[in-house]
């Protein structure tokens, strides 16, 4: 059970999130949208440390899932990873 809650935890996943809904119907019905506040959150740390997600080709079966509205899905496919820009005149 989540520490807040105690809702259930749902087996195999790697992150949960307990939530307390913000009711907010027109987003709800026009939008397929909710929004909640976050209560507890908690995730494995094969694919979470030190405060990053680490979602790798060596460990897809890992990554997750992302609700984008209307039904549709998506999982990450590759990660890159951004570098610094040097700054003018330094």
């Amino acid at each position: 059970p989540g520490p807040v809650f105690g809702l259930p935890l749902v087996a195999g996943c790697i992150a949960w999130m307990e939530c307390r809904l913000i009711p907010e119907p027109h987003a709800q019905q026009a939008y397929d949208t909710v929004f909640a506040e976050v209560v507890s959150a908690q995730a494995d740390a094969r694919v979470f440390q030190q405060g990053r997600w680490s979602l790798r080709d060596d460990n897809t079966e890992l990554h997750t899932l992302h609700h984008q509205g209307a039904g549709l899905f998506a999982v990450p496919a590759r990660t890159v990873q951004a570098q610094r820009l040097p700054v003018a005149g330094q």
